[in-house]
């Protein structure tokens, strides 16, 4: 026994593979989805550990897709505010009120009394 722990012979062999893929190791590639798969395998088997493992890594990838579905969102709501914006000068320009200009029937009609000179 080394400092309370049992020391086994083969060293990080002995060590669940769940860890093993969580971390990687000089034998083994980092695999968050194989740690994940053995997590629950172990965690169905009633280890109270793996449950743990399993758990962190789930929230990990929950707060990692909720960031990126955040920026999406964000995405998407300036799009539609610009294509409503669009939208809005579009059919301003097309209202039969307007002279192409951006100018009202009303403005037209004022400008119109200035270029004669009876406009105020």
């Amino acid at each position: 026994m080394v400092g309370g722990v049992a020391v086994v012979e083969g060293g990080d062999d002995v060590a669940p593979m769940g860890k093993k893929f969580k971390h990687g190791s000089p034998r083994v590639k980092q695999n968050v989805k194989k740690a994940l798969e053995s997590f629950e395998k172990e965690a169905a088997h009633g280890s109270v550990l793996a449950i743990v493992d399993a758990r962190l890594i789930y929230v990990k990838i929950w707060k990692v897709r909720s960031v990126l579905m955040e920026k999406k969102l964000r995405l998407v709501i300036e799009r539609e505010k610009k294509m409503e914006k669009e939208t809005e000068a579009e059919s301003h320009m097309r209202s039969p009120r307007c002279d192409g200009d951006g100018n009202s029937d009303q403005e037209h009609g004022r400008m119109k009394l200035r270029n004669q000179g009876h406009g105020s």
